[in-house]
Formats: structure tokens, C-alpha cells, sequence
């Protein structure tokens, strides 16, 4: 059962970076679903940063997070975490969009549920 809760919306894009980074220790790098994954979830990470007018420092965590080129001591998720983060994902931040979204709202939504294939992986 799920009992993660997001308070911050720095929290969102801590968790996206974290799950990014499980996605690149999980999978072989420039290879699919790599390249895609990385891609929508940073996005989305972005897309909610701006919307929540997060400073430019936030992004920059994330991107130390994912693209060093060291990484860092960051454990992968568990599938049952990835599950759990997604779930809390979604649910904090479908709750400050409208009911009716934009295209790009949904493409937003979209990075944060697509995460099936990596969620598989890492069972």
C-alpha cells in the first residue's frame, strides 16, 4: 500500500530525478527505452518547474542527479517504489491541474505514467 505524500512541489522534481536515475542504472544507455524515457520525464520534470515556479537551482539538482558523469551514490528504486512514487506523483500533481487539461498538460501527466517497462525491469 502506498503511503508516500508529496508536500513540496521541490519534492516532484526530486522524486522525477530519482526515478530518471533508476531508469539510467536499469537500462543500457542510447539504447531504447532510454533515450525516450529520459527524455518525457525531464520534460515533465521542466514542465512542473516552471509551472510551479521553482528556481532555475531545482532543475539543476535534477540534472547533477541524472547526466553526471559520475554517478552519484543514489540507490535505484525498487519496482514497488517506482509504483509508489508514480502513484504519488500523479496524485499531487493531477490535483493542481484543471479537470480539463491542455495537450500539454497531459503530455506532463503523460512522463509520470508511462513508466511500465521500467517498472518491469526492475523486478
Amino acid at each position: 500500500m502506498n503511503n508516500k505524500q508529496i508536500n513540496t512541489p521541490a519534492e516532484v522534481v526530486d522524486l522525477m530525478a530519482k526515478v530518471a536515475h533508476t531508469s539510467r542504472q536499469t537500462f543500457c544507455i542510447d539504447e531504447p527505452p532510454l533515450p525516450t524515457f529520459l527524455c518525457d520525464i525531464t520534460w515533465s520534470a521542466e514542465e512542473f518547474a516552471i509551472r510551479a515556479n521553482l528556481p532555475e537551482s531545482v532543475m539543476d539538482d535534477y540534472r547533477r542527479t541524472v547526466f553526471t558523469e559520475h554517478p552519484n551514490e543514489l540507490p535505484s528504486l525498487t519496482a514497488q517504489e517506482l509504483q509508489d512514487t508514480r502513484e504519488a506523483l500523479i496524485n499531487y500533481i493531477s490535483s493542481r491541474l484543471p479537470e480539463e487539461q491542455t495537450e500539454t498538460q497531459k503530455r506532463l501527466i503523460d512522463g509520470i505514467t508511462n513508466w511500465d517497462e521500467l517498472i518491469a525491469a526492475a523486478e
